[in-house]
């Protein structure tokens, strides 16, 4: 928000200062007078008046250039920072599904290890449970 702010002031000021060195050159074109003063501008001051706008447009594009490269690397550095959390938390969630995957090995092998003859595999769906038992197969350990 804050820097779109920064971005609008910073276009203003640049149009400002065309608009101004627009208007100068009109005014040398047609009368070498300076409208604030009563007496004429030598052609050195006019140069010098000139020197300073130009200065002056070209300081706002390079700050408004620098702004807008800032933006972007701010931009970049925070999606680059998005994207490695996501991947963090992706990474996370993996190691974590396969340590549970280890636990439950580990615990349906201590089962087994402990009471041989019982059945290890519990379904949650007794339709399954029977299916399997009407196939004939055994699954007691």
């Amino acid at each position: 928000m804050e820097s779109s702010h920064l971005n609008a002031e910073t276009l203003s000021q640049a149009l400002k200062a065309q608009r101004l060195s627009e208007q100068s050159t009109q005014k040398t074109n047609t009368t070498t007078e300076d409208p604030t003063s009563s007496t004429p501008k030598s052609e050195f001051e006019l140069e010098e008046d000139k020197e300073h706008r130009v200065k002056a447009i070209k300081e706002v594009r390079r700050q408004f250039t620098k702004e807008e490269c800032d933006i972007v690397r701010r931009f970049g550095e925070e999606l680059a920072a998005k994207r490695a959390a996501e991947a963090e938390a992706k990474a996370r969630k993996a190691r974590d599904a396969e340590q549970a995957l280890l636990a439950e090995f580990k615990r349906k092998k201590a089962q087994c290890q402990e009471a041989p003859g019982k059945k290890v595999v519990e379904w949650e769906d007794d339709d399954l449970d029977d299916l399997f038992d009407s196939d004939g197969l055994d699954w007691e350990v």
